[in-house]
């Protein structure tokens, strides 16, 4: 109980930083908090936050890191993550297509987000959505464009 209360101290603490922490700051208490304490609902609701919200993009590249590595399997991230599939940046592109195939490569949802980026005008997300479709199972020919 007590260290259960510690942690939580702890997390409290780490999220009030993030309130006034310069970006460089704010990313490296993003990592900690998704890394360490990513389990508490309130902080995957706050990571979720960051990688939608944060005006630093170090901050929403480290949040999206933590989600996609430590956190794909909870509630409301995979839809998070095919959104993130077309951010502007494409360090959470290429992160949030990573999560999905590695995470996510049976469900029949991956498939045909990955043949439509597979079909972008954009040679690196092309490139990256058609190594990552020939992983998934069941895989033809006939789903390249």
């Amino acid at each position: 109980s007590a260290r259960g209360e510690t942690a939580m101290a702890g997390t409290w603490r780490l999220m009030r930083r993030l309130a006034d922490g310069e970006p460089a700051s704010r990313a490296r208490i993003a990592a900690a908090l998704g890394e360490h304490f990513g389990n508490d609902p309130e902080v995957r609701l706050l990571l979720v936050g960051l990688v939608r919200d944060d005006p630093a993009l170090e901050v929403r590249r480290r949040a999206a890191a933590q989600l996609a590595a430590n956190l794909a399997d909870r509630t409301g991230v995979r839809e998070l993550l095919m959104r993130l599939v077309d951010d502007e940046d494409w360090e959470i592109r290429r992160t949030a297509l990573l999560a999905l195939a590695r995470h996510y490569g049976e469900d029949p949802r991956t498939r045909p987000l990955l043949v439509r980026l597979a079909g972008q005008p954009d040679p690196t997300v092309r490139g990256l959505a058609g190594q990552l479709l020939a992983t998934l199972p069941n895989t033809s020919p006939d789903d390249f464009p």
